[in-house]
């Protein structure tokens, strides 16, 4: 399409942190630094990912690299209102736009591989004899998911496995479809017929990116439950009470530069869908519990699928 050259544009987004729902209506001001021949404004969504590739330099000695590859599935054109010249020559450009129903989440920060990723561009002619270029503004996109719409995760659910030596687990969870900043309570049972000394057990809600082939994995929370350490007792039990994160986690890694916090968490979704190839896309979430025992091969889990919402109401 062009290059990605910065030449002072700036868009002002209608809120100061950049994160909208589906069927919301996105809106701001494009600054630009003077008028240009031509402008036109879109939104892009894409997936970006990492590949192996085999190269041959002269000498025919082959070595793989890393290449990072983007492939987009949605744009939309976005109509905006007759320009505003400033008195110093500056031109700004209100733009508003309804973001489509069923867009995947926002995944990842854009240095994170694999990643969904949203952005706003720009595409301008300098003069009728140059060829187009266009300037990027990131925006994060997460889809409406009404609990309320899947009663069967409303209500309580029994989960059980056991090990090698016969110790079982059973979970008794009061639900599995979850907001953030929700508790998650259960209940935990033991039962350790040989009694084996229990070390202790781990609760993990992990977080999956499946993007096409590629994964990867968020660790969301993780509770150590205090009533079962390093105990040789037939039956146990515990009450379990454990808060999703408001705020979800940040999606930089920890080589990011210091720019701003991404922080969210995004619901579970599947999407399938794209513009040159199918692109397919789950966001889901595991409750893994985690008992360690004494002996050789002894260690077993429990997973538990969870869903995260948006809202659990009809408003």
């Amino acid at each position: 399409m062009g290059n990605d050259q910065s030449v002072g544009i700036v868009c002002q987004f209608d809120r100061s942190y950049p994160l909208y729902f589906t069927d919301e209506v996105l809106s701001g001001v494009i600054h630009l630094p003077k008028k240009f021949n031509r402008i036109y404004i879109e939104l892009v969504g894409e997936i970006g990912f990492v590949t192996n590739e085999t190269v041959t330099n002269n000498t025919g000695e082959t070595k793989t690299v890393n290449t990072n590859k983007f492939e987009q599935f949605f744009r939309q054109t976005v109509p905006y209102a007759e320009c505003q010249q400033t008195h110093n020559g500056q031109v700004d450009i209100p733009f508003k736009a309804v973001l489509p129903a069923h867009l995947p989440p926002s995944l990842n920060y854009p240095k994170v591989y694999p990643n969904v990723q949203y952005h706003l561009q720009v595409v301008y002619d300098e003069s009728a004899s140059t060829t187009n270029k266009f300037q990027s503004f990131y925006f994060i996109v997460l889809p409406q998911v009404n609990l309320l719409s899947k009663p069967n995760l409303l209500v309580p659910s029994e989960f059980s496995n056991n090990n090698r030596k016969n110790v079982s687990l059973k979970c008794k969870m009061n639900k599995l479809g979850y907001l953030p900043g929700d508790i998650i309570e259960a209940t935990l049972d033991i039962h350790n017929p040989e009694m084996i000394k229990i070390h202790k057990v781990t609760i993990k809600l992990t977080e999956i990116n499946e993007i096409n082939s590629a994964e990867r994995k968020h660790e969301v929370l993780t509770y150590i439950v205090p009533e079962i350490n390093e105990t040789k007792d037939e039956n146990m039990s515990a009450q379990l009470s454990m808060q999703i994160p408001q705020d979800g986690y940040d999606h930089r890694s920890s080589t990011t530069d210091n720019s701003l916090a991404v922080k969210y968490l995004a619901p579970s979704y599947h999407f399938e869908g794209g513009i040159n190839q199918l692109i397919r896309i789950t966001n889901k979430f595991t409750l893994k519990i985690d008992v360690g025992c004494s002996g050789l091969f002894t260690d077993f889990e429990l997973s538990i699928p969870v869903t995260i919402g948006t809202e659990s109401d009809n408003n």
